[in-house]
């Protein structure tokens, strides 16, 4: 793990824009493939992830990059932050149908995490509702058998507007 990785974990924002603007790698990553951006959404870590992510973006960081078992969008989706997922899905080169290590993209992992405002941000970015799981689950099974309701209805309204 890089200086900048520990500052991202901290959300040490002040800490992560000095080592930006002496010359750290964005996009350096660890052992598990992570960069700081990864690092900064991660949900152990404390602070304003917003703040730390919106500011790595803006400088560059690549949000396509894979870690072991989840991509950038995903773990913005699974933490609920809806401002990050905005500006991951302004970021230049997000794939919206990216899949993670379960075979899960970001819309399946928007509604794993029960976020119905994620899942709007994902559906407004022109996210694939009619997509399939690794196993041929769709997505709107996904909802139904987590019993949400809320997401369900979403789904279920931009399904047919399609």
């Amino acid at each position: 793990m890089t200086a900048i990785h520990k500052a991202a974990f901290r959300r040490d924002l002040a800490t992560v824009e000095f080592l930006v603007n002496h010359g750290a790698d964005l996009n350096i990553v660890d052992s598990q493939n992570s960069s700081a951006l990864i690092y900064a959404l991660r949900p152990e870590a404390e602070g304003d992830a917003h703040a730390v992510a919106s500011y790595l973006i803006s400088a560059g960081c690549d949000v396509t990059i894979h870690s072991v078992g989840n991509v950038t969008p995903h773990y913005a989706a699974e933490r609920g932050y809806l401002d990050v997922v905005l500006d991951i899905l302004n970021a230049e080169g997000v794939e919206l149908e990216v899949r993670d290590a379960n075979g899960y993209t970001p819309a399946f992992t928007a509604v794993h995490a029960r976020n119905v405002f994620v899942m709007e941000a994902l559906i407004n970015a022109g996210a694939d509702l009619a997509c399939v799981d690794a196993f041929g689950v769709p997505l709107i099974r996904h909802a139904i058998g987590a019993n949400q309701p809320e997401m369900l209805g979403l789904l279920e309204n931009n399904i047919i507007a399609e």
